[in-house]
């Protein structure tokens, strides 16, 4: 379920597979407060390191493994975060999620709705049994 296609959509998000074209807008939106929360976004991220990040999840992508995803606004399709849903080692079916919302858009309820749409997929479009964070 990997196709270029899938996304997750709530009333006021959009979260769709990250394309390298994004990572200036992700460089630029990580600073070092988030970075110090998420271990595989180290500060200063580059915007060629942003790139091979997301390149990288993306080859893991297409082996059905790891979903990297952009958290845009519906209403601007503006970047406003990151959220994957990878494999777990701890057992198939099990989904690991993480996510990083801008400072700008933190205090208005954006994570708790993008993890919560996420779940609702993993469980609906991914046949995940378990979902960590």
């Amino acid at each position: 379920m990997n196709s270029p296609d899938f996304t997750v959509d709530t009333d006021r998000l959009h979260l769709r597979l990250a394309r390298v074209e994004d990572a200036q807008v992700l460089a630029r939106l990580l600073t070092p407060e988030i970075s110090r929360w998420v271990a595989s976004w180290p500060w200063p991220t580059t915007v060629e390191a942003a790139e091979r990040l997301i390149s990288s999840r993306r080859d893991t992508a297409a082996n059905a493994r790891i979903w990297p995803m952009v958290i845009t606004t519906r209403a601007d399709e503006g970047i406003i975060g990151w959220l994957r849903l990878e494999q777990s080692e701890s057992g198939a079916g099990v989904l690991e999620l993480g996510y990083w919302i801008a400072e700008n858009a933190q205090g208005k309820g954006y994570a708790f709705e993008a993890a919560s749409a996420s779940v609702d997929a993993a469980f609906s479009q991914l046949d995940a049994n378990a979902v960590e964070a």
